[in-house]
Order: structure tokens, then sequence, then C-alpha cells
């Protein structure tokens, strides 16, 4: 009787043990499929973040580098001054923002007469270089960069960004290089004169004896 009795306690929490178990893995299951469409968006949200951060870079660092190249002083490789060159400036730029997906005619240059004025966007037309040979002293080169933005996880449903990045530089006419004077060699000063000698005067001879006050002066 006691076997028997041990035996069905046994089995009961056997059974117990088992429909807690199912019903466990069962809630686990559920609870995984509830959190993985918030899971999938943080990572997407992360990936989409490095993303658009990465092309707005390449953005803004393109601009600069094709406005750096367009302002500098001298001919380029091809032959012309660096602010006619618009096929250099434009392979300045893509050189930086090919990653971007970045094309000619995302490129506009032009140029400007400081801060503050109208820019003439006809200065590079495209496949050309510019037609002005001279420019007044103090003119800008102007790049703007305008580039759309593709989300890359669509179903976090972003739209599609505009990207722009304008950069300006003073155009370098002429840098002339002027050499510094070499500063004359220190000169050594004169020695000093030594004083002349002193003469020293010996001094009388003292007479304390009698004999010696007689023949004293």
């Amino acid at each position: 009787m006691m076997n028997n009795s041990k035996q069905k306690r046994s089995i009961f929490f056997t059974r117990i043990f088992r429909r807690v178990k199912g019903r466990s893995r069962g809630q686990g299951m559920v609870e995984f499929a509830l959190a993985i469409p918030f899971i999938l968006m943080l990572f997407g949200g992360l990936i989409e973040f490095g993303f658009f951060f990465f092309v707005y870079s390449s953005v803004n660092t393109a601009s600069r580098e094709a406005a750096r190249y367009g302002a500098a002083a001298g001919d380029s490789e091809y032959g012309v001054p660096y602010f006619r060159d618009c096929r250099g400036i434009r392979d300045a730029a893509r050189r930086i923002g090919g990653y971007a997906g970045l094309t000619d005619s995302q490129i506009d240059v032009g140029m400007d007469k400081g801060p503050g004025t109208s820019v003439d966007w006809t200065h590079c037309p495209a496949g050309q270089n510019a037609a002005i040979n001279e420019i007044p002293l103090g003119d800008r080169l102007v790049v703007f960069i305008h580039v759309t933005y593709q989300p890359v996880a669509s179903f976090l449903g972003i739209p599609p960004i505009q990207i722009r990045s304008t950069s300006a530089r003073t155009i370098v006419r002429e840098l002339d290089i002027i050499d510094t004077p070499v500063p004359p060699p220190a000169t050594e000063p004169p020695p000093e004169a030594s004083p002349p000698p002193t003469e020293v005067t010996p001094d009388p001879p003292t007479c304390t004896t009698p004999e010696e006050l007689g023949g004293c002066p």
C-alpha cells in the first residue's frame, strides 16, 4: 500500500511538472514573437542612422574638397587655372562623395563676389571648362552639392531626405613667396683694455736706536 501511494504521488507531480514546463515554453515563444518586431526596428534604426550619417558627412566633405581644389593658385594637370578646371572640380567632389552615389548632375559650381552676394551658377557648364580667364581680386568659388538620401530600411517608413551642402573659398590669384633675409653674423665685442700697471713706492726706513737716529733723514 505504501509503495502504491508513493508511485501515485510521483506520477501526479511528474504530470504537473510537465504541464508547467510546457506552458513556460509556450509563454517564452509568445513573448519572443511579440518582442521581435521591436528588436528589428531597433537594429534597423541603428543601421539607418549610421548610413545616413555617412552620406551626410561625405556630401559635406565633398563640397569643401571641391571648393578647395578650385580656389588653389596655379594651373591644374589639364593646363588651365584651377578655377576654370570644371572637370577637376567635379572629380575632386566625386573622389570623396562617390560612396554616397554622387554624380556630375548633383554638383553645381559657381562664383560670387563675396559673402552676401548673388552666385553666378553659369560659371561651370557641364562637360566644359569655365570661359572666364581673369577674375577680380576677392571673388569666390562656390560649390553646391545636393543628394537625395534613400533609406535602406524601408520597413521603418522613413521618407527620402534631401541632403545639401554649400562651400565657398576665395580664389587665390597669385602667391608670392619671398625669401627670408639671412641675419648678419654676430660680431664679437672688442676686448677690454687692461688698466696700466701701478708703481709701488717703498716706505722710508724706520730708525729706532740713537745710532740709527743720527743717520736718519
